[in-house]
């Protein structure tokens, strides 16, 4: 961006709705605790019961809940009247007995609910911490169409199996639907709503919808696969655990623990010596002959599988199991199915934005908040249009090549017949073949031929032709280090200080590295993918470069594919690809930052190298536990390679909710200034070293639903969606926070998502304009792109390690656990095994996880 260009004007429509009438009378806060009773011992009632509970209590007492409290499905009542404290039963049955306490815990006044609004009230932190009147908001808004479809009342998306489709894999389904959330932002209250889509587990009876879900084509293939095969047998437990069935005869609704194999023949007994069933019995019974002499059902498939359930260990065959619906498929879905999610769910802004308006309005949709008993009872009311804001599209930043700098149209360039910045050099290398699909050899040696063509012209210097080797699958390891070792057969082994022969992992002699190695895959080899990037990135530090069939064999795209590969190969050599050229005084300061990501840092003046530092934490936590120890490290390896402290780190946290923002000022932004304090101080006194390092902390969202549309259509981009460059800070925002949205890239499919930026820490009071040109500017030097992405830099490597270390870097036997890495599972989470399990990367000072 040359100085002195001027941002322009660009107005949007939102997908956000003014809500122009809080609640006009009063709400009473009631804390409700259900606890179900049994012989065993009280326990509090299961989460998927306590809105059902809720419901018969209302229908049982209509001259107290006249009209109807409204719930949030944790503890959560609202009523517009009062009642009196009371403890209640309900009854679903003799053995299904629930007691419910009620106590008055608040008052909620229209008062109460502006201060959220404003920046004064929103910086207080008794206001702040008390989220419960922007709750009840969202209980009333979202109680109508949550019940309608029977879905959590504490949740903010509902969806509609009347609009389910097929994945890949079909034992899951997608169900379009909605989300609605209530959101205080300056000056006002406002609902963001969109459309969504979630994946779940397909409905119906076990027998017919298990062979979806490891991909057999009929109940008999099922039946006789899991009862011989142990990994199909694994593949069904995995699948199914933690689902919910509904059991004949009564309905019952049991969580499913475990599989067993041949479920009809298994035998139980009053001792519990073998596998047990949930009825007690004087004499050892078939698990057939249970069900035909206590239910009068007759198993058709003996020899199918069951599903255990419950501490007790109960066989249900699968025949008398259904999946009950509306059950989120929560695990990562594979390629395949993402890619299937995706083309189904992709929406053209104009359609987006039409479904959402209806929604909203009533005319055809389930929201009609006009209509809801609970919004009328607290006299709520929402505008039916969507607010319009004044954005602004920001100049984009020059893009610089060795050759020069590239002319950006729609948020992509063109690399062809340019020179990379820094190009690498590649001295030994070789090629692994572990396809042995027909004619592999001929289409695997005429891309390799066009990819040191691509590699050659963008600048990469070959000094030696690659060595090529076909590999064993069933022995990945070997063929590596053969296909090693031969690269470098003229180079002599290396040798410690004393002369003495240096040993590689194996106890093998250590010969010289090769600069990296090219792995032709299979179309589908996850498992070889991840032993050869165990291989590579933890055992041996040596670079691997991926391709599979399916990408580099097909004709139409080879030379963008080539072109991608080029460039992610030179940013794990060391080199640089391109940078990005903001304005002068943003460019300043990218020169003198350090730029993180957690936890990724750069090392060079444009942003453009970084060093990885990883640690291992449960699951789903959002504060990092050891963000003071590797930005430590991070800032020592900087201060060793520039001889000098960054005048600023600038960090770009992504995966913290809004909730989270007080916990991360208060717990892990503490720490980062502790610690760049007694960096600081280590240098003062070594190198007597006293300029300060001040600190930027900005949250980046992805995971948010607020959408932009341009007023005009005519000015929006082929595909509908606003240009790259939008900035929106104003309108929308946060009461407390400084923020804005930024739309960096232009969408391949559907509706563009901005990212949305939240500055926690300025101590250096960088502009607002700024900190828009800085964050646009970062998202043009994605090593491996040629088009602006959606985050920055930083963010995106950060994502990339974390992945990598999740799939690659832990022990084997550690995915073989029930724990993974997404945090599945409802028992603690082993952090201790997991650390000691945690191989940490020989590469971290090159970008190894492109």
């Amino acid at each position: 961006m040359s100085q002195g260009q001027a941002v322009t004007p660009f107005r949007v429509v939102t997908n956000s709705f003014e809500i122009r009438r809080l609640p006009i009378k009063p709400f009473y806060h009631y804390d409700a605790v259900i606890i179900k009773k049994d012989s065993r011992g009280d326990k509090p009632c299961p989460r998927q019961r306590c809105a059902q509970v809720i419901d018969r209590l209302q229908d049982s007492h209509p001259e107290i809940f006249n009209p109807r409290a409204s719930y949030d499905g944790y503890r959560n009542m609202f009523s517009s009247h009062q009642f009196d404290d009371g403890q209640y039963t309900v009854q679903f049955g003799p053995r299904s007995v629930f007691e419910i306490k009620i106590m008055n815990v608040s008052t909620i006044h229209t008062a109460d609910l502006m201060r959220f609004t404003t920046r004064e009230g929103a910086a207080d932190p008794l206001i702040a911490q008390n989220t419960i009147p922007v709750t009840l908001l969202q209980v009333i808004v979202s109680q109508g169409p949550h019940l309608a479809h029977n879905f959590s009342l504490h949740a903010k998306s509902f969806y509609e199996e009347r609009n389910a489709f097929d994945l890949a894999n079909k034992g899951i389904q997608g169900w379009r639907g909605y989300f609605q959330s209530v959101r205080p932002v300056l000056g006002r209250f406002i609902i963001n709503v969109n459309t969504t889509a979630a994946a779940f587990y397909k409905p119906g009876k076990l027998t017919d919808v298990a062979p979806d879900a490891v991909n057999l084509r009929d109940r008999r293939t099922l039946i006789q696969r899991v009862n011989t095969d142990d990994r199909v047998f694994e593949e069904l437990r995995r699948f199914y655990k933690g689902v919910v069935v509904s059991v004949e005869p009564n309905g019952l609704r049991k969580k499913i623990t475990n599989i067993v194999r041949s479920a009809g023949r298994q035998v139980f007994d009053r001792d519990g010596a073998q596998i047990t069933v949930e009825c007690y019995v004087q004499r050892p019974v078939v698990v057939q002959e249970y069900w035909a002499e206590h239910h009068n059902i007759m198993l058709r498939w003996p020899d199918a599988f069951g599903v255990q359930v419950g501490y007790r260990d109960g066989i249900f065959p699968a025949e008398v199991c259904t999946v009950v619906a509306g059950q989120r498929y929560k695990k990562k879905l594979s390629p395949e199915d993402t890619a299937a999610f995706i083309d189904k769910t992709k929406t053209r802004p104009d359609q987006k934005m039409r479904e959402i308006r209806q929604a909203v309005s009533g005319q055809v949709g389930p929201l009609n908040y006009a209509h809801s008993s609970w919004m009328l009872d607290a006299g709520i009311e929402v505008s039916t249009n969507p607010i319009h804001l004044e954005g602004h599209i920001l100049p984009t930043p020059m893009v610089q090549y060795g050759s020069g700098p590239l002319k950006v149209g729609g948020g992509a360039w063109n690399v062809m017949r340019q020179r990379l910045v820094n190009p690498a050099r590649v001295d030994r290398w070789g090629v692994v073949l572990f396809d042995d699909s027909p004619g592999i050899k001929d289409r695997a040696n005429e891309f390799l031929q066009m990819l040191v063509r691509n590699m050659s012209q963008l600048g990469i210097q070959f000094t030696s032709p690659p060595v090529k080797e076909s590999g064993e699958p069933a022995d990945a390891w070997s063929s590596l280090k053969r296909t090693w070792h031969k690269a470098v057969s003229d180079l002599p082994p290396m040798r410690n200080p004393d002369g003495s022969l240096r040993a590689d992992a194996d106890g093998d002699p250590l010969m010289p590295r090769p600069s990296f190695i090219l792995v032709v895959l299979p179309a589908n080899a996850a498992e070889l993918r991840k032993q050869v990037k165990q291989w590579g990135d933890v055992k041996f530090g040596i670079v691997t470069q991926c391709v599979r069939g399916g990408k580099y064999d097909k004709p139409n795209g080879r030379d963008q594919y080539c072109n991608n590969v080029a460039l992610k190969i030179n940013a794990k050599l060391g080199g640089v690809n391109n940078h990005a050229r903001p304005g002068t005084a943003t460019a300043n300061l990218m020169k003198e930052a350090m730029f993180v990501g957690d936890l990724v840092a750069s090392m060079d003046p444009n942003a453009t190298k970084y060093h990885v530092y990883v640690a291992a934490q449960p699951p789903r936590q959002e504060i990092i536990t050891d963000m003071a120890r590797m930005l430590r490290d991070a800032i020592r390896d900087y201060g060793n390679l520039r001889q000098a402290l960054p005048a600023a780190i600038v960090i770009y946290r992504d995966g913290v909710s809004e909730g989270e923002y007080a916990k991360v000022e208060q717990e892990e932004i503490r720490s980062i200034e502790a610690t760049i304090k007694d960096v600081s101080r280590e240098y003062k006194e070594l190198h007597n070293y006293t300029r300060p390092i001040h600190l930027v902390f900005i949250v980046v969202g992805k995971r948010h639903h607020n959408r932009f549309f341009p007023e005009d259509k005519s000015q929006g981009d082929r595909s509908g969606n606003c240009p790259p460059g939008l900035v929106v800070d104003q309108g929308i925002v946060h009461s407390k926070y400084i923020d804005f949205y930024l739309l960096s890239h232009t969408a391949i499919v559907g509706t563009s998502r901005p990212s949305h930026y939240v500055v926690l820490r300025n101590t250096p009071n960088v502009g607002a304009d700024r900190l828009h040109e800085l964050s646009y500017a970062l998202c043009h030097v994605y090593a491996s792109a040629t088009r602006a992405v959606s985050i920055p830099a930083p963010v995106y490597y950060a994502d990339r390690v974390c992945a990598r270390v999740a799939d690659f870097q832990f022990h084997p036997s550690l995915y073989e656990d029930d724990h993974s890495t997404d945090g599945g599972t409802d028992t603690p989470f082993p952090l201790e095994k997991w650390k000691q399990g945690l191989g940490l990367s020989r590469l971290t000072q090159q970008m190894y996880f492109l």
